[in-house]
């Protein structure tokens, strides 16, 4: 019995695109060893996508919150007749626009804590550990998710944010 280790893709650590061959007499299995499996690929949009699910709740209950507060704050100035009626939802719409730097890593954080917190609570954490998928790879697919988030944060942050607060509301 011979092994070898043989390159689908050159250049790559093993683990991804490797594979060993194993020579048992005249017959010869190929056993496939890859980080990146159809199993992972699974398990990782599982993850991404219950992850999601809590951002999105999270998320909206942040923004209703936060649009209630704004909207209470801009009745009781307009009130005292600091500006007029008429353009209080392009003043609402502008300050939400605002705070959407500090609503949108608020909404992660919490979702990524609820999404784990019922993986764990659930046992399917044991069950990816199990199955070959380790916290290593469930943390590199968090951390891809949070690449995103993090872009999408940077252009809220540099972009919208100044542009809706230097834009009067006429």
């Amino acid at each position: 019995m011979s092994a070898t280790i043989e390159s689908s893709q050159p250049g790559k650590r093993p683990g991804c695109g490797w594979r060993a061959v194993y020579s048992v007499g005249p017959r010869t299995a190929k056993v496939a060893l890859s980080a990146v499996s159809e199993t992972g690929l699974i398990v990782r949009r599982y993850l991404i996508r219950e992850i999601l699910h809590s951002f999105f709740a999270v998320f909206s209950i942040l923004l209703i919150i936060a649009a209630t507060v704004i909207f209470v704050r801009l009745l009781a100035e307009m009130s005292t007749s600091v500006f007029s009626s008429v353009y209080i939802f392009q003043i609402l719409a502008l300050n939400i626009i605002g705070k959407l730097s500090v609503l949108l890593p608020a909404a992660v954080y919490v979702s990524i804590l609820l999404a784990l917190g019922r993986l764990y609570s659930d046992s399917e954490m044991v069950a990816m550990w199990a199955g070959g998928i380790g916290p290593a790879q469930v943390n590199a697919s968090i951390f891809r998710l949070l690449l995103l988030f993090a872009a999408v944060t940077a252009g809220v942050s540099l972009y919208l944010s100044p542009e809706a607060c230097s834009r009067p509301a006429t």
